[in-house]
């Protein structure tokens, strides 16, 4: 999985290089917010001399008037019409208006997407809650992209009265990426009332 791709294509290229992942298969990658710090070096995970297979794509399809955004869309939306990539909206992270997602990935890992908070206004609030979990229930979970500010720390809802904080604790950890201890321990807290 990939979780955006940073603000340069020459760093994010040093580290496919690094990780040997030319030729390879990439399951997820999620593009957080239409922020060129998040976007930029994705360019280079799609440059077709690196011969790099995605299997889904996520990002939120906002309109954007940025050039270099427009070329990685018209990237995407090329290897979409091979058939080779599944792309999703954010905001519908399984294409059946349901607001999470659950896909499985090669070697038994899943991934859980949910849609940004559907309050949120400005491309910070714009980001999807993730949570990778592993095949040996190792997790990694965000709660909001890395732009968000502290103070849209609050729960959304998400169906009926159920609430989900934007800050999704571990549960073998209760460590939250991206979230301060007092964060997560509020968020783990909350998540307990509603898991019977």
């Amino acid at each position: 999985m990939l979780l955006d791709g940073g603000a340069t294509t020459y760093a994010l290229g040093e580290h496919l290089d690094a990780l040997g992942l030319n030729g390879s298969t990439i399951d997820a990658v999620i593009l957080t917010h239409s922020h060129a710090d998040h976007y930029q070096g994705r360019r280079e995970l799609f440059a077709s001399r690196r011969n790099i297979t995605v299997r889904y794509f996520w990002e939120n399809q906002d309109p954007s008037p940025n050039v270099t955004l427009q070329k990685l869309r018209d990237s995407i939306a090329a290897r979409v019409r091979t058939g080779s990539l599944t792309y999703r909206d954010t905001d519908d992270p399984c294409m059946n208006g349901q607001p999470l997602c659950t896909v499985r990935l090669k070697g038994g890992a899943r991934l859980y997407s949910m849609r940004p908070d559907p309050t949120g206004h400005g491309v910070n609030n714009r980001s999807p809650a993730i949570k990778w979990v592993g095949p040996d229930s190792a997790a990694f979970t965000m709660g909001r992209g890395g732009d968000a500010p502290a103070g849209g720390k609050r729960p959304w809802k998400l169906a009926g009265s159920v609430r989900v904080w934007p800050a999704l604790p571990n549960r073998r950890s209760k460590r939250s990426a991206g979230a301060d201890t007092r964060t997560a321990l509020r968020a783990a807290a909350y998540a307990r009332r509603f898991s019977g």
